[in-house]
């Protein structure tokens, strides 16, 4: 999938974000200014804007959006003065630029509508810091256009702590209360879809790697593309993209959130990258191995509740013992959890010891129910399952046919 595709496909195509740009289209078109609240890990943030612009446009195509950047262009202003020379200089014919009085009685900002200034104008405004954010709400906040064609607003802000002052006029909005992990792993599974892997092995791509990326779909996609989950370790690959030049400055950013994975990777912390793979094995493998349990039991029902009825050779004291599970005995073969399988067929009949408990004739069947007790051994003690086990599990799944 070729990345401008992809990255229209997060902003337009999956629900969340594309309803956080259409929501502020809406405020815009409703002649509201926009505070936005991004995360530093914002994915695509410039093809973010393009598709804003784009969806903007397709309702208002008279207006045309202008991006300032504060920290190249204007990073020296310190009030709504300074702001409002800024604009003027940048929009305004000389004899605008200085026919300002302040004794007229108007503001700077009512000067600006009436001499049309920012006409037709979405100044989008970038690499806003903090003293910046207060000074341009500041003047946003006396800025209030009669018509759209006035001219409008938007702050990009980072983590803003100043939404609770705006007016009326100004609407913050909230990407993390639009996007959600659902929508992360809606995408993770559409990229996973295009792989030439089997579905399982789809499911598996995207759980995963959603576990492990949460929010940040540009890292997800970047994993997804280049990793091959059934030869090596996802966590591996994960550290080497880390160190990728192409995410140089989000992996040193101090205002990622803590559970961002690049600050998981920041801080080594290796045992929550492995909770977080174990947490989506939990969720997609053991459903699987429980399936694969109940298809068992039901082929082999019989011999089972067989076994179940006699006696067997305890192994470290040779004395008799009628198989138990958590200490309760067990009469019907649904109820054999996959260790308790396991451990009949190795234990031997009490009477006659040449007999497993339970014998299947198969090499391959045992070794299949070794495989699915390791697997639900480990997840069952917080421990993920390796890319072998997991790629023996899926290549016969399912094993017995239910």
């Amino acid at each position: 999938m070729h990345y401008d595709d992809v990255s229209v496909q997060w902003w337009e195509s999956i629900r969340g974000p594309a309803i956080f740009i259409n929501t502020l289209v809406n405020h815009l078109r409703s002649k509201n200014f926009v505070l936005l609240d991004v995360p530093e890990d914002l994915p695509w943030r410039k093809e973010f804007r393009s598709s804003a612009e784009s969806v903007l446009r397709g309702y208002e195509n008279d207006l045309m959006v202008t991006y300032i950047d504060c920290l190249d262009e204007c990073p020296g202003i310190a009030n709504v003065a300074d702001a409002a020379a800024f604009l003027l200089k940048k929009f305004a014919d000389n004899e605008t630029q200085n026919g300002y009085r302040a004794a007229s009685g108007k503001t700077i900002q009512q000067y600006m509508i009436q001499n049309k200034v920012l006409k037709d104008r979405v100044l989008w405004i970038k690499g806003v810091g903090e003293p910046q954010e207060s000074l341009w709400l500041s003047f946003c906040n006396s800025y209030k256009p009669t018509l759209i064609a006035d001219g409008l607003f938007v702050i990009e802000s980072y983590n803003s702590n100043t939404a609770k002052n705006c007016v009326s006029h100004i609407k913050p909005l909230l990407y993390d209360e639009y996007v959600t992990d659902y929508d992360a792993l809606l995408f993770d599974s559409l990229l996973a879809s295009a792989k030439n892997l089997t579905v399982y092995w789809k499911q598996y791509a995207a759980a995963v790697v959603s576990a492990l990326c949460g929010r940040d779909a540009e890292v997800s996609e970047r994993v997804i593309g280049e990793a091959r989950f059934d030869e090596v370790d996802i966590i591996d690959l994960v550290l080497q993209i880390a160190q990728d030049q192409m995410f140089e400055k989000r992996v040193v950013s101090k205002k990622l959130s803590p559970s961002h994975i690049f600050s998981v990777i920041r801080n080594e912390d290796m045992q929550e990258l492995k909770r977080r793979v174990w947490k989506a094995q939990l969720q997609l493998i053991f459903p699987m191995i429980e399936i694969e349990r109940f298809n068992f039991v039901e082929k082999w029902k019989t011999q089972i509740e067989e076994a179940l009825s006699v006696s067997y050779r305890e192994p470290q004291t040779g004395k008799e013992r009628i198989l138990t599970q958590y200490d309760e005995y067990l009469q019907s073969a649904v109820d054999v959890e996959i260790g308790t399988i396991n451990r009949m067929l190795r234990l031997r009949r009490f009477n006659a010891t040449d007999d497993y408990l339970l014998y299947l004739p198969e090499e391959n069947d045992r070794r299949r129910v070794r495989l699915l007790y390791e697997m639900r051994n480990n997840l069952a003690h917080m421990k993920s399952c390796t890319v072998e086990q997991i790629k023996d599990l899926f290549t016969d799944y399912p094993y017995w046919q239910g």
